[in-house]
């Protein structure tokens, strides 16, 4: 069985256009901005040897690019898009 997070518990945490940080409840973040136009909360390393790390994936749905953390996020990315 399937289980989800009920969205009304789910906190986002952001930084903000001002460059702030900002937390707030995800369907409110998620109806009062567009979180894709938002700043990375933290840098996300690039270990060495690794065959997988960060990147950009360019989406048809905003038109710009979003970054990902590891292959399985740009999976998701990828299949959001359609």
């Amino acid at each position: 069985m399937l289980r989800c997070a009920d969205p009304d518990l789910v906190e986002a945490h952001f930084i903000g256009e001002a460059g702030e940080a900002a937390q707030m409840p995800w369907l409110q973040a998620a109806s009062e901005m567009r979180l894709e136009d938002c700043a990375p909360v933290w840098e996300i390393p690039i270990l060495k040897g690794l065959r997988v790390g960060p990147g950009w994936w360019w989406t048809a749905t905003n038109g710009g690019m979003v970054r990902y953390e590891f292959g399985a996020m740009r999976t998701q990315l990828m299949m959001l898009d359609f």
